[in-house]
């Protein structure tokens, strides 16, 4: 089959498919696997010019709830054998996955597309094999190949992204430095090195990156480079026998791993983990990913697996979470906000706290990857004039257009009347951590202000305020991991000392000697809590 699909290539067609995970014994038979699934082991389709193109024809999809083959108890046992193999030397790594299921309704192109949406650095392939669909949105290059040049881009290491911009580098930083994860990741450079030498130009094996952090929506990915000059004998059957399946998915060695893997694993792979790729006409130039974030649908049902690197020093806990991160990407949405900052004008001073804003502004923008140039922002505000306070809001669209609206400010009561919100925040959204003009998330009220609290019964803020609570001589305020924005006026009472943050439950904020509420149009303003 492969070698057809070389020849279909070298005959002037685009040549398209997969090679199933399952399919590894039949190229090197030291490899084992777990069972073989019902899909062919490899496919691959011919097309005169540059292939087919996916479309949508029908309603959204809507996938149901997840059900994974695997509980965390026997993930956790799992895990734990696979440290005393690795303790007995039976190998260094174990690249540990399971099967998770859900109902899917809706048009399977509509669904690819979502994904595709949500992974826009991804390589996306809908595969209709006539009873099921394959869909797959793989960050992770597995061959690419350009005459004798091949080059080979293991992805090793995870971790989630942050909710604020803050944390989201405190969280690349981590993974970037992180002892196991590198170790981790340089054992499969290896690997994949030994793998490519086996077929390469003497001397010719490199890698120029190691230790790169790659964003995506919901996670950072750490990923590595090897680049070789292959020998002229060599063809696409005898490349993918040396390096077939990829060893970021396997761990290292191969042989004795695949081995361990076979034994723990109960469902098989089927195409996760094996490669989806393409040849050009002419057979030169080849791109394969390895196929991770890769489902099955077929008969309304969608399998779809995940997985991450055991060593010796993993925490079962951690690596059952670390699937359930890697599960989201399939209904994770990549829409990018429009950003606001609403700011407070006073007459012959300007804008107090513009610097507050434009760094919060600037911040979110980095997070969402939205283009901010400083100059049509300061052209934008170089027009807003008043002779009385009023209110200014900055819009950052998510295409990089600035808008300027201005609004005079009416009359504020004081105290504050404060309601308490029916909904509660879940503080895992990043939404919450950052201004946007989309304001449905947080509730209405003709009068007063609506009070959040978190899924953990700790307050976060008010619909337009920061909080502000005072217990006998200090002014405490809601941390911003509890679910709330980072106000400017906020950050200038923390700078001044005048209040510092803690975590405050609704029954805590209940006894509180003072209540207050903060934003930056008006200022620090006395409340009090209804309920």
């Amino acid at each position: 089959m492969i070698r057809s699909a070389e020849a279909a290539a070298r005959s002037g067609n685009w040549v398209v498919g997969y090679l199933s995970y399952d399919a590894a014994p039949g190229l090197d038979h030291h490899l084992a696997t777990p069972g073989r699934s019902d899909e062919p082991l490899a496919w691959f389709a011919t097309y005169p010019d540059s292939g087919p193109v996916g479309r949508v024809e029908g309603p959204p999809a809507v996938i149901g709830t997840w059900e994974p083959s695997m509980s965390r108890s026997e993930h956790s046992r799992n895990v734990e054998a696979i440290k005393e193999h690795i303790r007995n030397g039976d190998t260094y790594q174990v690249n540990l996955t399971m099967a998770m299921s859900a109902p899917v309704q809706g048009d399977v192109g509509a669904l690819f597309e979502a994904m595709v949406a949500s992974q826009p650095k991804s390589y996306g392939a809908l595969i209709d094999l006539g009873d099921r669909e394959i869909v797959s949105i793989s960050p992770e290059l597995f061959l690419k190949g350009n005459g004798s040049n091949v080059m080979m881009r293991p992805m090793k290491g995870t971790a989630p992204r942050g909710r604020s911009a803050s944390e989201d580098h405190r969280n690349r930083r981590g993974l970037e430095i992180s002892e196991k994860e590198r170790s981790g990741n340089v054992m499969i450079v290896d690997m994949l090195r030994n793998d490519l030498g086996r077929v390469a130009v003497t001397g010719s094996v490199r890698t120029p990156e190691l230790f790169v952090a790659e964003r995506h929506p919901t996670v950072w990915q750490l990923t590595s480079t090897v680049e070789a000059e292959l020998s002229t004998e060599v063809d696409l059957a005898g490349l993918l026998a040396a390096t077939f399946p990829s060893g970021s998915v396997t761990g290292a060695p191969k042989v004795s791993t695949m081995r361990i893997i076979s034994a723990l694993e109960s469902v098989p792979r089927g195409v996760y983990c094996g490669a989806i790729g393409y040849i050009e006409p002419g057979g030169d130039r080849l791109e394969f990913s390895v196929a991770i974030r890769t489902g099955v649908i077929r008969d309304g049902m969608l399998n779809y697996h995940v997985g991450g690197g055991i060593t010796v020093d993993s925490d079962p806990e951690v690596e059952y979470e670390e699937c359930l991160w890697k599960a989201l990407v399939v209904t994770a949405s990549d829409e990018r906000p429009d950003l606001m900052e609403t700011m407070r004008y006073e007459p012959g001073e300007g804008i107090p706290l513009l610097q507050r804003h434009l760094e919060r502004l600037s911040s979110s923008a980095r997070y969402w990857e939205i283009p901010l140039e400083p100059a049509a922002v300061g052209e934008a505000l170089s027009a807003v004039e008043s002779s009385k306070p009023i209110k200014v809001r900055l819009i950052l669209f998510r295409d990089g257009e600035v808008e300027v609206e201005t609004e005079e400010l009416g009359e504020s009561d004081e105290p504050v009347s404060l309601d308490l919100a029916r909904e509660r925040v879940d503080p895992s959204e990043p939404h919450w951590f950052h201004k946007t003009l989309e304001r449905s998330r947080y509730p209405e009220t003709e009068e007063g202000e609506v009070l959040l609290v978190n899924l953990n019964g700790e307050v976060t803020e008010t619909n337009i305020s920061n909080v502000m609570a005072r217990f006998g001589g200090t002014w405490v305020t809601p941390p911003v991991e509890a679910g709330c924005l980072p106000g400017v006026y906020r950050a200038m009472l923390i700078d001044q000392q005048e209040v510092e943050e803690r975590a405050i439950t609704l029954e805590q904020l209940r006894e509180a000697d003072e209540i207050a509420v903060t934003n930056a149009v008006r200022g620090w303003r006395k409340a009090v809590l209804n309920t």
